[in-house]
């Protein structure tokens, strides 16, 4: 399985959504590169989920037909597929910082930069064998999907000491740690509040 540019609240803070929504709640520039010239297949983690357990529930088969000499890389005579999952649907980089600047409220700052060595101006998911074996293509938009991010770390926001405590308590919270750091400064309740240890997050 190939996911394409997976976002969302359980996201990895060292992607986009993450560094973005820092550096604007905190007043700092955030870093565009390509000057802005770059568009991504973000992917909803609900699609991604969605799309392995379909997978998970219909695995591949081997196709007996699968030709050496003439071979498509996604495919074998061993019960074997690749999918991308992906939304096939590729959005500006411009657009996507628009959105997030709707959604908190606040304009970004903008640091224009060349583009990145080893990046690429572009990344779009070809999902035809998903949706030909099963039926599924994956359709969230960025609107939604980083809705859904704001509004979890704005959850946060309104009653850290809560949340925390919840989550001492293990009890599964709404929103991961790795928003913490986004959403507050650990100076502000605590470094080690209700045993969690910020530095660490």
């Amino acid at each position: 399985l190939r996911f394409f540019t997976v976002y969302g609240p359980w996201g990895r803070p060292d992607m986009a959504l993450f560094l973005f929504t820092k550096a604007i709640i905190e007043n700092q520039p955030i870093q565009v590169f390509n000057h802005g010239q770059m568009q991504r297949d973000f992917t909803y983690i609900d699609d991604i989920i969605e799309g392995v357990v379909r997978v998970n529930d219909h695995p591949p088969k081997g196709n007996p037909l699968w030709d050496g000499k003439n071979p498509d890389p996604s495919q074998s005579k061993a019960p074997y597929q690749i999918y991308n999952i992906g939304n096939n649907s590729p959005v500006l980089l411009m657009d996507f910082i628009e959105t997030l600047e709707k959604k908190l409220g606040k304009v970004a700052k903008k640091e224009f930069l060349p583009l990145q060595a080893g990046d690429v101006p572009s990344t779009v998911a070809n999902v035809d064998d998903l949706v030909r074996d099963l039926n599924y293509q994956p359709n969230t938009s960025i609107e939604y999907g980083i809705g859904q991010f704001v509004d979890c770390g704005a959850s946060l926001f309104k009653n850290p000491h809560g949340f925390l405590k919840r989550e001492a308590e293990g009890l599964l919270g709404l929103c991961p740690k790795s928003l913490y750091a986004v959403f507050f400064d650990a100076a502000d309740i605590g470094e080690n509040s209700v045993g969690i240890n910020f530095k660490a997050i």
